[in-house]
Parts: C-alpha cells; structure tokens; sequence
C-alpha cells in the first residue's frame, strides 16, 4: 500500500483504503479471521523509506478484512504516520 492507501500490486480480489492517519484497511474476497497477517514499513518504488516506522497488525471490521496502523518510531514520538508498507496474509 502506499502511503494515501491506495492498492499498488497483489492478488485480485484484495483492495485497501487508509480510514485516517496511520489506519489503513485491507479487505479480500474470502474469510481472513483464522489467517496469519505480517506488516512491514516498505516502498512501493525504489526510494528508500527515510522514516523509521513500525507496523502494527490487528483483526479488521470484519472477517475478511485485517487493519494495519503505521507509527513513528517510539523515539520520534510513536505517533500515527501515513507512509507506505507491505502487507502479506497467510491462510
């Protein structure tokens, strides 16, 4: 995902969004609730990331959905920041 939430590239059937700063939302076609979910802070072209950031990984809205938020390092403040990321979900 790029940092506005926008879909880059992945399976068909899987969209996302960003529901405010540093909430972002991948949703799929199928039932993700028992799957295994990774966030890692990424590029979605050759830059490399400046910010240092983490990703945080919890259960979406709804079972076929798992919520990520981005945050600034906690020596920076820890606080929501929009930047890019990669997700993966494992079923």
């Amino acid at each position: 995902m790029d940092a506005s939430g926008a879909f880059v590239r992945g399976s068909a059937g899987t969209t996302s969004s960003r529901s405010a700063l540093g909430n972002y939302t991948v949703e799929t076609d199928g039932d993700v609730s028992e799957c295994a979910a990774i966030g890692t802070r990424g590029s979605v072209d050759t830059d490399v990331p400046f910010n240092p950031a983490t990703v945080e990984v919890d259960r979406g809205p709804t079972s076929d959905a798992v919520s990520f938020q981005v945050r600034e390092m906690l020596f920076f403040g820890g606080d929501f920041t929009d930047q890019a990321f990669h997700a993966a979900i494992v079923c």
